[in-house]
């Protein structure tokens, strides 16, 4: 059973609208976590496990009415243990502060600056690190249907950063690639693996080609075949499409994933259309092409459309092997529930519902504001966990598509760290 371990409380956090996710991030002895306050101010908090108290940092960057992932918050650690942070942007000039000690806020300081090149239209930046520890920043620059992946990379030794090949190009004919994670994702293969689509325009529904690539250095790419292949990117680079889909076929930026199983490959999980209803379908590459296998039918069709923030109808885990099967887990119509897929075919075997490890009173807010519902979120820990896993809770108003609310709001609400015994397959991406 898979137990509650620790509730640490953090500090109130803005709770009037989904704005940007707040972040947990652990390093050895130390967890950051980072967050929009009471004030929609970014703030970060540290405290070294197992118990010791939060340390706070408020910036005077402020967030605005620009829902979920659109002002994402980025937080990461350098191999020195030096804070990084960044958020508040949505084609905006970039936010970026940092620390000159070792895990002490104290010194962190407003650089807003990295290379000083593509940095005044940036969008959904996040930090990451490979498998030798080496961090990363990666952003888009532009607009939706219209933009450039940038990836930065950190040197400790001369503390600037260094600008990698541009990842992908849609500008020439008006796309923009869309991450998993918005981001390249470390695999237990030692591999950086890149699962992401193309969106055409403005339009969420404009979604097409789920594609993948990976890497070693974060430099040369190669496709699932170990093909090289040519930087940047572009929606005509043919050779690293998985599934060849027209817009409005339910492909999706919000919802597609990569996990893997108990051989160590790479299987996207991702949403279309089949039948007039929502499928949630796996890709493996079997060495020669991609299995596409349906794993899920939903009761209903997902027919997103239009612009901003589109609220979101379910949601899906990565696949991953549990030692004793190979599973996908989907939270849809307030159930959890967990999918058995047959790890030489991928096709469905069983599906049962299962109670999350904060299943109860935890998964109801707080919060007596009755002028519109408040819900729940539970963001999983950026690091990688085996074992014990940590997790935020966060309380938060309705998904505001970009547009501000009419008051009364209500107050920030706690936000905790959970700690839990086991790790527990889980995601949480608003984009």
């Amino acid at each position: 059973m898979n137990e509650i371990l620790e509730v640490s409380n953090i500090a109130p956090a803005w709770s009037a609208h989904l704005c940007g996710l707040p972040v947990l991030i652990t390093s050895g002895s130390h967890q950051l976590a980072a967050y929009y306050d009471e004030t929609l101010h970014l703030t970060a908090a540290i405290r070294t496990l197992p118990n010791g108290n939060w340390d706070f940092f408020r910036t005077e960057i402020l967030s605005d009415w620009n829902t979920s992932s659109h002002h994402a918050i980025a937080a990461g650690f350098d191999r020195d243990g030096n804070i990084h942070l960044s958020g508040a942007m949505h084609n905006q000039p970039l936010n970026y502060w940092r620390t000159s000690r070792p895990f002490d806020l104290s010194s962190l300081e407003c650089v807003n600056t990295m290379t000083g090149e593509n940095e005044t239209s940036v969008t959904y930046p996040q930090f990451f690190t490979d498998n030798s520890g080496e961090l990363y920043f990666t952003f888009r620059d532009g607009m939706s249907g219209n933009g450039k992946q940038h990836i930065n990379r950190w040197d400790t030794q001369s503390q600037e950063w260094r600008r990698l090949p541009v990842l992908t190009d849609g500008t020439e004919t008006g796309a923009s690639a869309y991450f998993h994670n918005s981001r390249p994702v470390l695999g237990p293969d030692g591999y950086m693996h890149a699962e992401f689509i193309w969106r055409a325009n403005y339009f969420a529904e404009s979604c097409f080609n789920l594609c993948y690539m990976r890497s070693r250095d974060m430099i040369h790419w190669e496709n699932s075949a170990g093909k090289e292949l040519t930087l940047p990117i572009t929606p005509q680079t043919k050779d690293v499409i998985v599934d060849e889909l027209p817009q409005k076929s339910g492909l999706t930026n919000m919802m597609h994933t990569v996990g893997f199983d108990k051989n160590l490959n790479p299987v996207i999980t991702y949403h279309k259309y089949d039948n007039e209803k929502s499928g949630i379908f796996c890709a493996r590459f079997n060495g020669s092409s991609w299995d596409i296998i349906k794993s899920a039918e939903l009761e209903e069709r997902w027919d997103f459309c239009g612009g901003g923030a589109i609220p979101h109808m379910f949601e899906i885990s990565p696949v991953f092997f549990d030692g004793k099967a190979l599973s996908l887990l989907l939270h849809y119509s307030g159930k959890c529930q967990k999918i058995i897929l047959d790890d030489s075919t991928l096709m469905p075997l069983s599906a049962e519902d299962i109670l999350a490890p904060w299943s109860g009173k935890a998964e109801k807010p707080n919060s007596t504001f009755t002028h519109y519902p408040m819900s729940v979120e539970w963001i999983k820990d950026k690091s990688a966990s085996s074992g014990i896993s940590y997790y935020l809770r966060w309380e938060h108003g309705p998904n505001n598509s970009d547009t501000q609310i009419e008051p009364p709001y209500p107050n920030a609400e706690m936000l905790y760290v959970y700690k839990l015994s086991h790790d527990f397959t889980w995601r949480t991406e608003v984009h």
